[in-house]
């Protein structure tokens, strides 16, 4: 464990949000990172400049597949009733 510890940086593990809306459901991601100190929240914050982008593609083509594999299912339970 890290706790108190200068120099770390603190990740929760991503977490998935379901959320009933309208027809549907809302699925969204969430990342949350927490430096222990101001100079490693500087270096985080570099990092981050250089892969957000990345990551953030990779996200979305995550949940496009989540969205195509529900809407299949969907339709293939339609189908069978």
């Amino acid at each position: 464990r890290h706790v108190g510890r200068q120099g770390v940086n603190k990740t929760r593990t991503p977490k998935l949000y379901f959320t009933a809306e309208g027809n549907g459901t809302l699925l969204s991601t969430e990342t949350r990172v927490h430096a222990t100190d101001a100079a490693t929240r500087r270096a985080f914050r570099r990092y981050w400049l250089l892969v957000r982008a990345g990551s953030g593609l990779i996200r979305r083509d995550i949940l496009s597949a989540v969205r195509t594999v529900g809407r299949d299912v969907a339709t293939t339970r339609g189908a069978g009733q």
